[in-house]
């Protein structure tokens, strides 16, 4: 839940008072959800089937002396009023914008994207200037297009069609035609073509690239 509950209908609000919620996972979703409704007078109980909270915002041994959280890469839909409201930095929560991240490949071949650097660097041979101008297109229109999207977060739903008229106005029509009808993949060989460079946008995915929607 990424809405602020705490301004829901104080009518409705009333007329439930104390009554009992129940979420089903602790995760950092359910956590978050189950603030939300404390705040506004809710009785809120979490249910978890592991013995530690947290969802994909852990850090947990993935090999020996090795510690990472399994869900790093989706730390950027953390919306900045929940940090702020429930003082989060406070808690030790700290931001790196760029992470380093890297995909390599059985010949040796790399691209990495150091924290310092908002371009990767393509250790590829044979990899065409016009392919890494594709991809830069596409992260271009891509975060124009979130930049639509975002708002619509905080509000009441919109039909399918409303979000891709609105994408549409921006001029963002790959995305408009592909964002609900098409798989993360199909949509990445719109701009790219090598197969490396296509792996390197799927690794970083937190759902089914191949799943139609996923864009």
């Amino acid at each position: 839940m990424y809405g602020d509950f705490a301004r829901a209908d104080k009518c409705m609000i009333s007329t439930i008072q104390r009554r009992k919620i129940g979420i089903i996972g602790a995760g950092h979703n359910g956590l978050v959800a189950a603030l939300y409704l404390a705040e506004a007078g809710f009785e809120v109980s979490i249910f978890e089937k592991r013995d530690i909270v947290g969802g994909l915002c852990i850090t947990e041994e993935i090999m020996p002396g090795y510690k990472t959280s399994p869900g790093a890469s989706c730390f950027g839909m953390l919306r900045q009023q929940i940090s702020e409201r429930f003082h989060l930095e406070e808690y030790g929560l700290e931001t790196a914008l760029f992470p380093h991240e890297a995909v390599l490949f059985p010949d040796k071949s790399s691209i990495i994207r150091h924290a310092s650097q908002q371009e990767p660097a393509y250790h590829l041979e044979h990899l065409a200037n016009e392919e890494i101008a594709n991809n830069n297109t596409m992260w271009k229109e891509l975060i124009e297009a979130a930049a639509v999207i975002e708002p619509l977060l905080l509000q009441p739903p919109i039909p399918k069609k409303g979000v891709e008229a609105l994408l549409r106005e921006k001029g963002l029509y790959t995305i408009a035609d592909a964002i609900f009808s098409e798989s993360w993949h199909d949509f990445i060989g719109r701009y790219i073509q090598d197969e490396k460079l296509r792996i390197e946008n799927l690794a970083f995915t937190i759902d089914d690239p191949f799943e139609l929607g996923s864009v």
